[in-house]
Order: structure tokens, then C-alpha cells, then sequence
């Protein structure tokens, strides 16, 4: 499970940008059902507002208005002065009855009368289901009836009705004058509910939120190594180069169409369509080149190529790797040190008779087991042979040991093809006997805790580890940190798994991992 420690902001904007496309849709689907249902399935409500400003009884006390705390009239005030007390107390007594005048509005008394008016007018039908609201701005005398109705030509109607019959209530219950509407209701033009367009609007951005937290939860959750920055925050290892995924020549492999999956040789003009992914064997060798630089160069680099878990293309960069070493000039030998499964009749396009294993268990020479000159390179071939019951042993003898040391005056570069850490013991014993080791992880399927297990099962045995290999990288993936065109090519390759592209990391396909899968690929 990735965490967000040492997340740039880079990143999220990237991440955001890849996801562009589905958070889109999701926004556009989600606003488009918001608008049908809006339209279509809601029932519009339309509102009609009276304003009314509630004037003063003439005769406090007498005429139900309530009694007020007042100080006596001070003998000898003028009669000016007394008139103006007289309206002040007339106006709290009139914000003192607001309240009691919009209970009167709830009541049984003064909706019968509105809707008996309004069946007067309409040849006695009755209006639609309505709502009345009473408000009153900031505790003044001023009340504002509301009517909310399925019609806007009824909402104006009761509306215009409830202030006519509220100014007749009130003179004639309360004894209040002066009372008049101020503002008459007018016909709605847009209902108050559903406001579509704001609906719609906060609806999308909602869904588009909500698409994009999902990405970043499935992103979060699953463990698999997703471009060069997962890598980087995995590990503190150096990052040797990216090999470019070519989905041409994957659907070739996969067809069986190609002879040979060795494409380090091409360039724009011998092969045009590969020539991406031979551009970046180029700049992997010259990083592989530069490391271990305490090794005396009188004799020969000797280079494990492994990989955490099966599937994750070992031997396509191992093999790879060696052809490009030799066009450079380097006299460069690669054995097949895999027991298990032998790739190179695959990788290089050869028909295999003996191999390593003869040479080991039967005592062959190693001139009859050599191709030599493969491509008309100075690079030589040691193929596995037939597959021994005891793999572990025949590495770990003091035949093989003395094997290399042989080979190491011969050539400058060693490349042992290691089989998975995960999969078998023979690695730490190829990692013992090299002068360090190379992983290599497949994008967007190596897990981050295959690899850190592989890393420390290297690590206890004291073999070093040069550095880690991108395999399989897909710049449509990737943001910020692509490279313009897709790294990265691996074989499935299973024990017990014949070949194939599947999974083999051990995770179970859980409903999260099958979802993070299915999201990865768009």
C-alpha cells in the first residue's frame, strides 16, 4: 500500500491530468442524469410573495392589542408631546402582535376564506396542494407571505388572495388600521425547486470529485509499481534506465510472428518501428557500464540479471543487454544460468542441443556448447542444456566456480540470466558468484513488497546490487515523468505457469486488485 509521504504536488496535478478523460465522462453522465431527472421526474414548485406592512389599532388595550409597560404621562407634558408617545407605543405595540399575526395565518379560519375566494373565481374548483410561509424581516412590521404551488398562476393567486383576506382578519379581530400590501405577488417566471442548473453544475462537480478520489483510493491501495516515481520512493537504489513498452512487438511475441525478440540492434532506419526501445538498451548499457567502477578492468564484469517475481521480462533485458554490449565492440558471453525454464531458443531466435548443464553434469567441453558470434557480433551464447533435477547444486559447484574464473579472461562481460528470486535458492548463489546483481521490475506489475523482499534476500547474502531496471514502462500512463514513449516489455513466465502475461505476484484477485487492474489499463 503506497503512502503519501514525499508526494509532490506535481504529482497530484499529473495524476489528475492522466484521469482526465474518465472524471470527465463521469461528470458529463452524472450531470446528464441529474438534468433528466429534473426534468422529467420532479414535480416543479413555483413561489408567489405578498408584502404586507401591519399598521396600529387605534384603541391600545381595548381592541386585544397587549398591555405595555408604560410609564405615566408626567403631569404638565404638552399635548405635541403626548400625541408622539401615543404613536410610539401605538408601533411596539403593532411589532409586538407580528407574531400573533402569523399564527392567524395558519389558521383553519383564514385558509377557508382564501380557498373560498378562490373557488369564487375558478367556478369552484379548488387550487392544487399548496405551502404558505410567513417570514418577518429582521423583526419588523413588515410580513412577507410566501405561497409555494405545482402552478405559478395559482401561487400568484393565493397569494394575492391570503393579503387580501390577512388585512380584512386583522381590522376586524384586532381593530388594527393603517395595514396595506406593499409589495403585490406576481407570476412566478422560473420555479424555486429544482433549480436545474445549479443542480446539475453542483452535481457534476461532485461526481467528478468523488471519480477522481476513487482513482486516487485505488491508486493508494494497490501496491503495484506504477512509473518511475513509485520506483524511486520504493527504493534507494539507483535507477539503471527504462526499457520502452512496444506493444507491436508484444502483439508479435504473442502471434508468434517474431523470430528472435532481440531489438537492441535496430535503429530508425534498419527497424522504425522498434527503434525507441533499441534507443534505450543504448542508454541502459552505458549506465550499467559505469557501475562498479572499483572493478580492475583486467578482467571480465561478470553481471546477474534477475527479477523479484516470474513475468517480469529478466530475460528479454538480460539477453537484450548482452547484444548491445557487443555492438559496442565488448567481447560479451551470456549464459542461460535459469535451469528451470530455458528462454533462449525464444529470445534469440536459436535451436538449442547442449548447454550449461552438460558442461556441469556430464563433463562437455565448453567449445561444443558455445554458439559463437551470434548476430556476427563478438557475443557468445551458453544455453541452459536440459533441464537437471538439482539446479541449485550444479550452480553452487566448484565446477561452475571454476568455469568462470576461466570465462572471465576471455570476456569483458559476463551476463548470468538469472531465475526469480521469488521462484527458486539458485539466485543468491548466481548473486555470490557475480560481481553484483541487477533487478529488473515490470511496470505496473511488480508489486513494492515483492521487491523489497527481493532486495533483502540479496541483501543478507552480501551481494550487491547495482542497480534496478524499468521494464514494461508506459509513457500513456505515466504524467510528468514519461518519456514520450512507452518503456517497458515483459514475458509472463510462471513455474508450473507455461508462458503468458498472467499475474504471478502471489496477490489474490480480490474485488480491489481486479478493479485497480481493470483502472490501470485505461
Amino acid at each position: 500500500m503506497r503512502t503519501l509521504a514525499n508526494r509532490s504536488l506535481q504529482f497530484y496535478v499529473s495524476f489528475a491530468v492522466k484521469h482526465w478523460l474518465p472524471v470527465v465522462v463521469a461528470a458529463l453522465v452524472a450531470g446528464a442524469v441529474t438534468w433528466g431527472i429534473c426534468k422529467f421526474l420532479v414535480k416543479p414548485s413555483y413561489a408567489a410573495n405578498t408584502t404586507i406592512y401591519i399598521g396600529r389599532s387605534g384603541n391600545f388595550g381595548a381592541a386585544g392589542i397587549p398591555e405595555l409597560n408604560v410609564q405615566p404621562v408626567p403631569p404638565g407634558t404638552s399635548k405635541e408631546t403626548e400625541d408622539v408617545r401615543n404613536v410610539v407605543v401605538g408601533l411596539r405595540a403593532g411589532m409586538e402582535m407580528v407574531t400573533d399575526l402569523q399564527l392567524l395565518i395558519q389558521t383553519e379560519r383564514f385558509q377557508s376564506e382564501v380557498e373560498k375566494k378562490f373557488k369564487g373565481k375558478h367556478d369552484g374548483k379548488s387550487p392544487k396542494p399548496y405551502k404558505v410561509d410567513v417570514k418577518n424581516p429582521k423583526n419588523s412590521r413588515y410580513l412577507m407571505l410566501q405561497v409555494i404551488s405545482g402552478s405559478p398562476r395559482e401561487a400568484q393567486e393565493l397569494a394575492e388572495l391570503m393579503g387580501e383576506v390577512f388585512l380584512q382578519e386583522i381590522e376586524e379581530l384586532l381593530g388594527v388600521h393603517n395595514s396595506q400590501i406593499i409589495d403585490s405577488a406576481k407570476l412566478p417566471q422560473a420555479p424555486i425547486y429544482p433549480r436545474t442548473k445549479v443542480t446539475v453544475v453542483v452535481v457534476a462537480m461532485l461526481a467528478a470529485v468523488v471519480t477522481l478520489f476513487l482513482f486516487f483510493l485505488l491508486y493508494f491501495l494497490d501496491s503495484r509499481l506504477n512509473g518511475v516515481e513509485d520506483l524511486q520512493s520504493a527504493i534507494t537504489l539507483p535507477v539503471l534506465g527504462e526499457i520502452p513498452l512496444d506493444n507491436q512487438l508484444l502483439q508479435e511475441v504473442e502471434k508468434s510472428l517474431a523470430n528472435h525478440h532481440i531489438v537492441a540492434t535496430l535503429d530508425a532506419k534498419t527497424g522504425a518501428k522498434h527503434a525507441n526501445i533499441s534507443e534505450a538498451f543504448r542508454m541502459l548499457r552505458n549506465n550499467v557500464r559505469y557501475t562498479d567502477t572499483k572493478k580492475n578492468d583486467a578482467e571480465g564484469r561478470v553481471l546477474t540479471i534477475t527479477s523479484s517475481v516470474p513475468g517480469e521480462g529478466k530475460s528479454f533485458i538480460a539477453s537484450n543487454l548482452a547484444v548491445s554490449f557487443a555492438e559496442l565492440g565488448y567481447r560479451t558471453l551470456i549464459i542461460n544460468c535459469d535451469l528451470h525454464k530455458a528462454m533462449f531458443h525464444k529470445v534469440f531466435g536459436i535451436s538449442v542441443k547442449g548447454g550449461l548443464v552438460d558442461i556441469l553434469s556430464s563433463g562437455e567441453i565448453f567449445e561444443n556448447c558455445v554458439l559463437r558470434h551470434h548476430m556476427d557480433l563478438p557475443l557468445d551464447i551458453l544455453p541452459c542444456g536440459p533441464t537437471p533435477p538439482n539446479p541449485a547444486k550444479l550452480l553452487d559447484s566448484v565446477a561452475f566456480k571454476e568455469l568462470l574464473t576461466k570465462l572471465k579472461a576471455q570476456y569483458q562481460y559476463i551476463i548470468l540470466d538469472a531465475p526469480p528470486i521469488s521462484a527458486v535458492a539458485d539466485t543468491t548463489i548466481l548473486g555470490k558468484l557475480a560481481d553484483g546483481a541487477i533487478l529488473v521490475v515490470r511496470d505496473h506489475y511488480t508489486r513494492e513488497e515483492a521487491l523489497s523482499s527481493a532486495i533483502k534476500q540479496l541483501s543478507l547474502v552480501d551481494v550487491e546490487i547495482f542497480g534496478v531496471i524499468m521494464n514494461g514502462s508506459d509513457s500513456r500512463s505515466k504524467g510528468y515523468y514519461g518519456h514520450g514513449y512507452g518503456y517497458g516489455y515483459g514475458y509472463g513466465y510462471g513455474y508450473g505457469y507455461g508462458y503468458g502475461c498472467a499475474d504471478h505476484s502471489g496477490a489474490s484477485k480480490t474485488w480491489r486488485r481486479r478493479l485497480s487492474k481493470f483502472f490501470a489499463k485505461k
